[in-house]
C-alpha cells in the first residue's frame, strides 16, 4: 500500500557539463526594490498559467507556440556561443519544431504527460525581478511517485505580448536555456571534432570518448538500462562525476533496482551536494536506507523552494507511513485532503492508517470515499493480510452488502 518509489522527471538531462546559475540581481541595502516584470496581476497569471497546462494536456504544440518562445529561450543559452548564425538556427529549429510536430522540450512534457502524470498550475511568484508561474508534474499512485517542478520564467516581448522564456527545471537544477546550451555544445563537438589538448577538461573527456557517450544516451533512451550503466562503468572519472551523465545514470537505475539507484544517489550526493535537485532524490534515497529525520529534512527543503504544500504533505505521510509513525501519517495525510481532496494517494493513506488502528467504521467509511471518488479496482480483502481483522467485522459485511447492490 506504500507509495514506496518516488521517480523525479529529467528533461533533456542527456547534455554537456554544468553552468551556474543566475539567482536574480543582487539588491544592495538602500537602493529601490527592483521593478517586477512583465508585471501580470494574480487572475492574468492563473490564466496564462491554465492555458499553459491545457496546451501541455492536450499535446497541442502550435497552443504551447502561442505562450512559449522557444526561440528566446534558446538563443538566450547559446547566444554567447563562438558559432555561424547558420548552426545555431539548425539547433534552435530543431528545438523548436513547428505547428504540426513540436519540438524536442515539447515532446519531452507530452510524453511524462501521456505516462499519466499531472501537469498542473500551482502559482504564480518572483524571483529577482522576474515574474514566474510554478507547475508541478506529478503521478502520485501507490507504487511509484512521479514528481518534478517547472518554473516558468514570464518577459514582455517588444510586441508587448507576455511569452514564457526560460523555464528552471527542478530535477535538472538548472534553466532549460542553459540546458540548450550543453546540448548546442555536444552538438559542435560531434560535428567540429576540435583538438582535444585545445578544450577544458570536460569537454575534452567527451571528446575523446563521444562514441560511449552516445551509445549510453541511446541504451538509455531505448530502455536497455542495464547496458547503459554498463557503459557508465567504462567512462573516465571526469565523465563519471559529470552531473548530466550522473542523471542519465540515475535515470537507468531507478529502472534497474533499488541497490543500482541507491549507489547512484549516493555518488551524486558525494559529487554534487549543492545541487539544488538533490533534495528531490534524495527523499526516496534516505527511505530506501531507513534515515527518516533526513527524508523529512530533504522534503523541508523542497517545500521551501517550492511552496507546494499539499503534495509535500503527501511526501510526508509516505515517510511516515514508511517508519511506521501512524499518527504523523494520519496528520499529514489529511492536512493534503484538506487542501487538496483529488489527490488519490492521500486517501489510501489514512485507509492504511484506519486499518493499522483496527478502526473498522473509518476504514469502512475510506473505502466508500475512494469509491466515490475514483473508481479503483479494488482486491479481494480476504485474501490481503493488511485487511484481516477488517474481514471478521461487521463493517466488512457491510462492505460486501454495499458492493452487490445495483
Amino acid at each position: 500500500m506504500l507509495a514506496r518509489t518516488l521517480r523525479p522527471v529529467i528533461i533533456l538531462a542527456s547534455l554537456l557539463g554544468c553552468t551556474p546559475q543566475p539567482h536574480g540581481p543582487t539588491i544592495r541595502p538602500g537602493d529601490p526594490e527592483p521593478k517586477v516584470e512583465p508585471g501580470l496581476s494574480e487572475e492574468e497569471c492563473r490564466a496564462l498559467g491554465e492555458k499553459i497546462a491545457k496546451a501541455v494536456r492536450d499535446g497541442n504544440p502550435k497552443a504551447l507556440a502561442t505562450v512559449f518562445d522557444l526561440d528566446e529561450l534558446i538563443r538566450k543559452g547559446i547566444g554567447d556561443l563562438d558559432a555561424s548564425n547558420a548552426a545555431k538556427d539548425r539547433f534552435v529549429a530543431e528545438i523548436r519544431g513547428d505547428a504540426r510536430k513540436g519540438g524536442v522540450l515539447e515532446q519531452r512534457i507530452r510524453d511524462q504527460v501521456s505516462g499519466g502524470a499531472e501537469y498542473k498550475y500551482l502559482h504564480a511568484h518572483v524571483v529577482g525581478n522576474e515574474q514566474r508561474l510554478l507547475f508541478r508534474i506529478a503521478r502520485p499512485t501507490l507504487d511509484e511517485l512521479v514528481l518534478n517542478y517547472h518554473d516558468v520564467v514570464l518577459q514582455r516581448r517588444p510586441d508587448g505580448q507576455v511569452k514564457a522564456t526560460d523555464v528552471y527545471v527542478l530535477a535538472n537544477g538548472e534553466l532549460l536555456s542553459m540546458t540548450a546550451r550543453r546540448a548546442f555544445v555536444l552538438t559542435r563537438l560531434r560535428q567540429l571534432q576540435p583538438p582535444a589538448d585545445s578544450l577544458p577538461p570536460v569537454e575534452r573527456a567527451y571528446l575523446l570518448h563521444l562514441p560511449l557517450v552516445e551509445r549510453m544516451m541511446q541504451l538509455e533512451r531505448e530502455g536497455n538500462h542495464a547496458k547503459a550503466l554498463g557503459i557508465y562503468d567504462q567512462l573516465p572519472t571526469e565523465l563519471q562525476r559529470d552531473k548530466n551523465l550522473l542523471l542519465i545514470r540515475l535515470r537507468a537505475a531507478q529502472a534497474v533496482g533499488e541497490a543500482a539507484y541507491a549507489e547512484a544517489i549516493q555518488d551524486f550526493r558525494t559529487f554534487h551536494p549543492d545541487d539544488p535537485s538533490i533534495d528531490l532524490y534524495g527523499i526516496e534515497y534516505f527511505v530506501h536506507v531507513k534515515d527518516f529525520g533526513r527524508a523529512l529534512a530533504s522534503i523541508d527543503r523542497v517545500e521551501k523552494a517550492v511552496g507546494d504544500h499539499a503534495y509535500m504533505d503527501l511526501m510526508r505521510a509516505n515517510v511516515h507511513q514508511a517508519a511506521g509513525n501512524w499518527a504523523a501519517a494520519r496528520q499529514a495525510a489529511e492536512a493534503t485532503v484538506a487542501a487538496e481532496p483529488t489527490l488519490a494517494a492521500a486517501h489510501w493513506i489514512l485507509l492504511n492508517v484506519s486499518l493499522h488502528e483496527k478502526k473498522h467504521d473509518e476504514t469502512l467509511n475510506r473505502l466508500r470515499e475512494l469509491k466515490r471518488r475514483f473508481h479503483p479496482e479494488f482486491r479481494d480483502f480476504a485474501t490481503l493480510p493488511e485487511y484481516a481483522e477488517f474481514v471478521k467485522s461487521p463493517q466488512y459485511q457491510d462492505w460486501i452488502k454495499s458492493q452487490k447492490s445495483p
